[in-house]
């Protein structure tokens, strides 16, 4: 390999080799993976940003060896991922850019904080964010539960409330949208979105994502025709594994204690299960003050570490 190293400007036309290039930096540091061209084209253009301005992809003798890229995450908040490929390590790509991420945060959001996210089992990258001024502020773990330990058991649930699929019912969509905003008020790291943003992060720009939308595995609890809980499930694309993800999870307060999320979580086991899911996963806040963590490990679901947010703020 050479040691010239060109950073230019991301591109629609790359695509598929980010695509490639992601993949092979999850596959050592999560064992699986998680991306589809879809995804990358999705994630170029994510919250308005512009490619040409946002984002750096690094290539040596035309191979991909790293990419980064940032956007605006509401007035306050730049957001930015930057991942250098396991083979090019040591060679101050990932160093070059971060400084470049830093650089057109400033020009984008000047005095905005910064945040970004490193994956637990990469053990070199909290050194080199600590060198560029970012400081560790949430920690998450993965809960993992095999397809095989998934209890057989009947769902039971709180008198008065009947589970439908969202492919059943189309004409809930509202009232799932304001279950979620009220069950994940207060919640850290939320940042309120509106109808319109909520449906395209969770359906319009899915298509085909490696987990795309499929409303017949979004569950929703109907109490007296109003949904009360939800449980938003995904499934791996992927030909090497199919994973089921739990994305989201809530009971909206008036009805927590009652059991609701216990039913939603096995019920979404059950059917990520016969869909083919040999294992399935959620991430979670290791610093949830709710009863959340133990809700996951009741239902048989073991934690892992997962990743790190971390954060800079504007000199």
């Amino acid at each position: 390999m050479s040691q010239l190293v060109e950073i230019r400007p991301g591109t629609d036309a790359d695509v598929i080799p980010l695509c490639e290039f992601l993949n092979a930096c999850t596959l050592v540091h999560q064992g699986v993976s998680r991306s589809s061209p879809a995804d990358i084209g999705a994630r170029l253009h994510l919250e308005g940003a512009d490619p040409r301005l946002d984002s750096f992809v690094a290539v040596v003798d035309g191979a991909i060896v790293g990419f980064a890229h940032l956007w605006a995450h509401g007035p306050d908040e730049v957001k930015l991922f930057a991942r250098t490929h396991p083979a090019a390590r040591g060679r101050g790509i990932g160093s070059r850019l971060l400084s470049l991420c830093d650089r057109r945060a400033t020009e984008l959001l000047p005095g905005a904080q910064r945040t970004t996210t490193t994956w637990a089992a990469d053990a070199s990258a909290p050194a080199l964010l600590e060198a560029h001024g970012y400081r560790p502020i949430r920690y998450f773990v993965t809960m993992e539960i095999g397809a095989g330990s998934v209890s057989e058991q009947a769902t039971v649930w709180p008198a008065g409330v009947e589970r439908v699929r969202l492919s059943a019912r189309p004409d809930l969509t509202g009232a799932l949208y304001a279950a979620w905003k009220e069950a994940f008020a207060g919640h850290w790291g939320r940042q309120v979105e509106s109808e319109a943003e909520f449906w395209t992060e969770r359906r319009d720009a899915k298509i085909g994502s490696a987990f795309p939308f499929e409303p017949e595995l979004w569950l929703l609890a109907l109490a007296r025709g109003e949904v009360v809980g939800f449980c938003l499930c995904e499934l791996s694309a992927s030909d090497a594994e199919s994973v089921g993800r739990v994305a989201e999870i809530g009971v909206v307060p008036a009805r927590r204690g009652a059991g609701l999320g216990f039913a939603l979580l096995h019920d979404g086991f059950r059917e990520l299960r016969e869909r083919g899911a040999t294992r399935i996963v959620l991430d979670v806040d290791a610093e949830n003050t709710t009863s959340a963590p133990r809700l996951y490990e009741s239902a048989g679901m073991t934690p892992r570490p997962a990743f790190t947010i971390w954060e800079k703020r504007a000199a």
